[in-house]
């Protein structure tokens, strides 16, 4: 059960225990010693609160917060196929993550957080937030816009495949007629 949870926050190693039946307690322990738990029937659930936990306590103790951002975000889309993505120490922090038709953009001057998406050719700003704000529920409704959006697209593939498998059948009926 481990090896799924390792990695979903750099520098934080988690530790699930069924400590009774359907009971779970999830530990994290960062790198330089902070810890958080989270006890609850719901695996999922307990999960995504130390993750919340430990995000607050990076966004209080973290020096380069703007890295730990880039890196942590790099860990929630990677599902997504990353096609490219760069951090730039000396654009006060900025970067990007870009996906096939998404891409966010951390703007380290201005503290801005920016999700666009594709349109052909051009990139239209599709959500953009102040980022000294920033929350564990922002990082969590961003990942929700992409997956979200990512769903869609998948069904309107499958429909075109289907609707192309179904006029291939057709087409075929008609023949042997």
């Amino acid at each position: 059960m481990m090896s799924k949870y390792e990695n979903i926050i750099p520098n934080w190693k988690l530790r699930i225990e069924e400590v009774s039946n359907n009971v779970y307690l999830v530990t994290g322990k960062a790198d330089y010693g902070s810890e958080v738990s989270y006890k609850d029937s719901n695996l999922d659930y307990a999960i995504q609160q130390c993750e919340n936990y430990a995000f607050d306590i990076e966004k209080q103790v973290n020096k380069d917060w703007n890295n730990f951002l880039y890196d942590y975000l790099k860990i929630k889309l990677d599902k997504y196929s990353i096609v490219t993505h760069r951090y730039d120490y000396y654009s006060f922090g900025s970067w990007f993550i870009e996906l096939v038709d998404y891409r966010i953009i951390f703007d380290g001057k201005d503290y801005r957080m920016i999700i666009e998406v594709k349109n052909s050719n051009n990139w239209i700003e599709l959500l953009s937030n102040d980022i000294k704000v920033f929350t564990f529920a922002d990082v969590l409704a961003y990942c929700n816009i992409i997956e979200n959006k990512t769903k869609s697209m998948n069904v309107q593939i499958d429909k075109v495949a289907e609707k192309t498998l179904l006029m291939k059948l057709i087409s075929k009926l008609k023949k042997k007629n």
